[in-house]
């Protein structure tokens, strides 16, 4: 420590990959400390003339590269909100539960529970935190990395900040007559996690249903809810068949935490091809964009057309198509007609 030289650059490697592999566990004010001691360690270097910023840089990023790489190997030490901060935010939000119980439904980076108050009253619960921040912000940057001209401008949001998204996305959509589950509460724990709380919706997601159960007039009811969602601005980002949940004849949109508030063309059309490809793999091709058709005009099938291709496609709809590889010629061939015979080509997102 009473060398000329300290800290060395195989100190602040160290810390850095140090800092990198226990930041999941510090609460929010000790990671900043540490920031803080790195950034003054950092300081120190340069103001003795001691290391040049750019090698500063790569120290950094190795550190960096070298704990997330112990992460990946070793897996995070997941920090988890207790139940008493959970419901202390619920409480702060407007939703006094008394008791919450782990519920599982597929959710994709987030935590997920039923609460239910003194008088009864149930809401389903989800809870972003850092992890599944982190999961997710890991998730759009390959989607940035792999696709252009879709890309994401939200990689730096908060965990509190992506519940508020969601739960004003569902209220916006719900002003626009969109079947969506209604927004209860939202707001943060005292760690800093996001809570987003929803009223319960019965029903079964259409990937999951009968094919005889299918009918037109649900596909219709599909299409009418987009429909609506897209004439509000939103783009829905991740509009596949299990987003939908059917009870009777009402189709219930799912999941808008990845919603996109006043939806470049692109966007929309992007939402078209998931779901016809989607729907195509639960009815086929055919009638998945016959049913479009009867909803969306020739030019939103036509503006849809050149982005059914797998990069645009969510990671699992994409696996599936993979599997599957007549579906998205047969898609793309009803498409254009139903479009006019329109010439396209596929657009160059890669």
């Amino acid at each position: 420590i009473t060398d000329a030289g300290f800290p060395t650059s195989a100190y602040i490697a160290g810390l850095t990959a140090a800092l990198v592999v226990i930041s999941p566990v510090l609460a929010r004010g000790w990671r900043r400390l540490a920031a803080a001691g790195l950034a003054l360690a950092l300081f120190s270097r340069v103001i003795t003339a001691v290391a040049a910023l750019l090698n500063l840089g790569v120290t950094v990023a190795l550190g960096a590269l070298v704990g997330s790489a112990t992460l990946a190997l070793f897996g995070s030490p997941r920090r988890s909100a207790s139940r008493r901060a959970v419901l202390d935010g619920l409480a702060a939000a407007g939703f006094p539960a008394e008791r919450i119980d782990p519920v599982d439904v597929g959710a994709r980076n987030a935590r997920t529970f039923t609460a239910t108050t003194r008088s009864g009253r149930e809401a389903f619960v989800k809870l972003l935190g850092r992890d599944e921040r982190d999961a997710d912000l890991l998730a759009r940057l390959i989607r940035q990395l792999r696709v252009k001209d879709l890309d994401d401008e939200r990689p730096g949001w908060t965990p509190a900040h992506l519940a508020e998204h969601e739960a004003y996305s569902a209220l916006l959509a719900a002003r626009s007559g969109v079947a969506v589950a209604p927004v209860v509460a939202a707001g943060t724990t005292a760690g800093g996690d996001g809570l987003v709380a929803l009223g319960l919706v019965e029903g079964v997601g259409l990937d999951e249903l009968p094919l005889e159960e299918v009918t037109d007039d649900l596909l219709d009811e599909v299409w009418r809810q987009v429909s609506l969602l897209h004439r509000q601005g939103l783009a829905h980002g991740w509009l596949t068949a299990d987003h939908l949940l059917v009870e009777g004849d009402t189709v219930t949109l799912l999941d808008l935490r990845w919603a996109h508030h006043q939806a470049a063309p692109e966007r929309l059309a992007a939402d078209v091809a998931t779901l016809v490809t989607s729907l195509a793999l639960v009815v086929g091709a055919e009638r998945s964009v016959a049913a479009a058709a009867r909803s969306l005009g020739s030019a939103e099938l036509a503006a849809a057309l050149p982005l059914v291709q797998p990069l645009v496609m969510p990671a699992e709809l994409r696996k599936a198509v993979k599997d599957q590889k007549h579906v998205l010629p047969a898609v793309r061939d009803r498409l254009q007609e139903e479009a006019g015979d329109v010439d396209y080509q596929l657009a160059d997102v890669a």
